[in-house]
């Protein structure tokens, strides 16, 4: 649930049961689920010519939010947006063909009902084109993101995004936190 709380730890030696330490941090949570954007370009390598498929069906809007639009930037200087209004579920799906051997950086930004928008990117290789042969078979990449974790954690089973567990940790990594001698 959003909000302040305090948290309130308490650290007792097992062999001295007097022999305490408390220490207590107030800990910000967030409304919940960000709208978190998710990339698999398929293949990863291919070779001048071939077509690419990128796909961020898995995206998730933010909570109470639904997604609106899909902004597909290629990474060779040509982008494609595809709006729900126009392709349904179709919009997260697109594919692109390279003109030229490289190393690219595709991105797609996925802006949802509240026009908030994040990014995600993965590695794309183009190899020229040779005289026969397939491009080597390698695994989709994707699910990175410049500004958000990708595939995202499920959410905590309290319908938290989780994010308390998370600031309770950095809290006690940032107070650093030493056991007493008595």
């Amino acid at each position: 649930m959003a909000g302040q709380y305090t948290v309130t730890l308490t650290v007792t030696d097992p062999e001295d049961a007097d022999n305490t330490d408390t220490t207590s941090a107030i800990i910000t949570v967030g409304s919940g689920q960000q709208t978190t954007p998710v990339l698999v370009v398929n293949p990863s390598t291919v070779r001048v010519g071939d077509a690419v498929s990128f796909d961020a069906s898995n995206s998730i809007p933010a909570d109470g939010q639904t997604l609106t639009s899909y902004t597909f930037d290629f990474g060779d200087g040509t982008t494609e947006t595809r709006r729900v209004a126009d392709f349904g579920a179709d919009a997260a799906r697109t594919s692109h063909v390279y003109a030229a051997a490289g190393d690219y950086t595709p991105s797609v930004t996925v802006s949802d009902s509240a026009q908030a928008s994040r990014t995600a990117t993965a590695s794309l290789k183009v190899r020229p084109t040779s005289g026969g042969g397939n491009p080597p078979t390698t695994p989709p990449t994707g699910g990175g993101s410049d500004d958000a974790p990708a595939p995202p954690p499920p959410p905590a089973a309290a319908g938290g995004s989780g994010a308390l567990g998370s600031g309770l940790l950095l809290a006690l990594g940032l107070l650093g936190l030493r056991r007493r001698r008595g």
